[in-house]
């Protein structure tokens, strides 16, 4: 809980908690067990953008740390941009994907999942418009 930071509320029921800590909450019930793959589905969704930053710096930190493999789906690039592998998928297709190094400027990597996002988007539009 004190990763998450929730140290404080260890004893509230579900109830008693706002969307983000129950969001937080959820996350640090995946990782207690320390499970070699995490599959997350959208995991910053609720929170303000200083917690998002926190909690996928936390995920990045199990990855190096623990060697877990983290699959995450979002459709934020900043959250996105934490990662060493990003991939687009359409209607459950797989249309491009994009490899991150893992020393990298955040902002540059997200500006760089924008961009392939847009290509991507624009290439729908001509493809549709044919």
């Amino acid at each position: 809980l004190a990763l998450v930071g929730l140290e404080d509320r260890g004893n509230h029921l579900p109830g008693e908690l706002s969307g983000g800590q129950q969001q937080r909450t959820a996350i640090a019930r995946a990782l207690v067990t320390e499970p070699a793959i995490i599959l997350a589905d959208e995991p910053t969704g609720n929170l303000d953008s200083y917690t998002s930053t926190s909690i996928m710096e936390l995920l990045r930190r199990s990855c190096s740390e623990l060697n877990q493999t983290i699959i995450l789906v979002t459709h934020d690039a900043q959250a996105a941009s934490f990662a060493d592998r990003v991939c687009f998928l359409q209607d459950g297709q797989l249309i491009n994907e994009l490899a991150l190094p893992r020393r990298r400027n955040k902002a540059h990597a997200a500006v760089e999942i924008l961009r392939g996002f847009e290509s991507l988007r624009t290439k729908v539009v001509k493809r549709s418009a044919e």
